[in-house]
């Protein structure tokens, strides 16, 4: 027999033995199935537009390529793991637990993790109301600690057996803006003006933009690394009437604003501002129309605390 032929062959038959045994670790199940949270310390961002809002709350099943079983996973509400998270210096967190008049859950005790799926959830809905009148709920503060019990799976991963959901709001009429418009340096008396410049393209694109950070339901803030070039820089807080008139001031430190006002038009999601400021001695007129980018909800990202 030709030697080098009876080399390849071994070779070529050992490859697909082992081969096929390596591939499969890939095509099978382990031996035993868990389940457990993906994230032990997520923060959820909700947007509050004036209806409930809702989130999912999930649990995942591993070990199984496909999942031909209806599982399910019981949970409690464990007050006690805050004080984990509260006790520890490098979270910088203090957490308090989600008060449970702010909230209702699609089932109070168990996951159910359907035929064909790998992932269990549940719809949390967060009373509107409620919500946004507490101050406290546009900052990370309420959360709420879920911990497994039980599970018709082989086993619970003990180091993810357990999340702490915290829950924070922001306005709907925050976000990124366009910014267009006109600005006028005035002489000392405040009344002419000695210099114009304006500030739009016809393509939104090109403008400058704004970046308004929530105070409160309908109280915005710029912010410093994202106004408009037209107001220099300049902080406003700004607070949306119920007739949508707006009243602008300025924020604490930089008390440069004069006076001034404007509108907003829900409909089109655009504030038109009319106000003037002072800096570096110069007094400064500034006509302004903000356009919402896009929906701040398409800004949100995972995020953990």
């Amino acid at each position: 027999m030709n030697i080098k032929f009876f080399i390849s062959a071994v070779v070529l038959f050992s490859l697909a033995f082992f081969g096929c045994e390596k591939y499969d670790d890939y095509v099978e199940d382990y031996t035993h199935s868990t389940v457990y949270f993906g994230a032990q310390h997520p923060l959820r961002t909700v947007v509050a537009r004036g209806d409930d809002m809702q989130i999912k709350l999930g649990v995942v099943l591993a070990g199984k390529r496909q999942n031909n079983d209806e599982e399910w996973v019981t949970y409690s509400i464990e007050p006690s793991l805050l004080d984990e998270v509260n006790q520890d210096e490098e979270m910088d967190v203090q957490l308090e637990l989600l008060p449970e008049e702010y909230y209702t859950l699609a089932d109070e005790k168990q996951f159910t993790i359907h035929k064909g799926e790998l992932l269990g959830e549940i719809e949390m809905t967060i009373d509107h109301d409620l919500f946004v009148s507490d101050p406290n709920a546009m900052n990370t503060h309420y959360a709420l600690p879920l911990q497994i019990q039980e599970t018709s799976a082989d086993s619970v991963n003990a180091t993810k057996d357990y999340t702490i959901v915290a829950i924070k709001y922001i306005s709907e009429k925050s976000g990124y803006y366009y910014s267009k418009g006109a600005y006028y340096e005035l002489d000392e008396s405040g009344e002419q003006y000695v210099d114009t410049s304006e500030f739009w393209n016809k393509d939104l694109t090109e403008n400058d933009f704004w970046y308004l950070e929530t105070l409160g339901l309908d109280s915005l803030e710029t912010l410093d690394e994202a106004v408009s070039s037209a107001s220099h820089g300049v902080n406003l807080r700004m607070k949306i009437e119920d007739n949508n008139q707006v009243v602008i001031e300025p924020v604490v430190f930089f008390n440069n604003i004069l006076e001034g006002g404007g509108t907003y038009d829900p409909e089109n999601k655009s504030f038109y501002l009319d106000f003037k400021y002072e800096q570096f001695g110069n007094q400064y007129h500034v006509l302004d129309t903000l356009i919402q980018m896009h929906d701040p909800e398409k800004d949100l990202r995972f995020e953990e605390y």
